[in-house]
C-alpha cells in the first residue's frame, strides 16, 4: 500500500487497464474508503493498481494510513 496504489489478490478475474472501484476498511477508522483505481499490472496470484483522481481526503487518509504503518 501507498499513496499512490496498491497490490491486491483478486476474488474475480480484471482485465489489464480496467477501473474499479476499490474499498478498503482501514484500521482505527469506522468510515471505509472507496477509491478508483487503474490495474497496471499482475505479479502471479496479485494485482497492481494505481489510484485515479483521488479526492483530497482520500489521499490525506491514505497519506496517515502509510505513515502510521511506516512507525509500526
Amino acid at each position: 500500500l501507498s499513496t499512490f496504489g496498491v497490490k491486491v489478490r483478486p476474488h474475480a478475474p480484471v482485465t489489464p487497464g480496467a477501473s474499479v472501484r476499490l474499498q478498503f476498511t482501514l484500521p482505527d477508522d469506522d468510515m471505509p474508503l472507496f477509491v478508483l483505481a487503474q490495474l497496471v499490472r499482475t505479479e502471479g496470484a496479485e494485482h497492481v493498481y494505481r489510484f485515479v483522481n483521488l479526492t483530497r481526503t482520500e489521499f490525506q487518509r491514505l497519506h496517515d494510513l502509510v505513515q502510521r504503518l511506516k512507525t509500526d
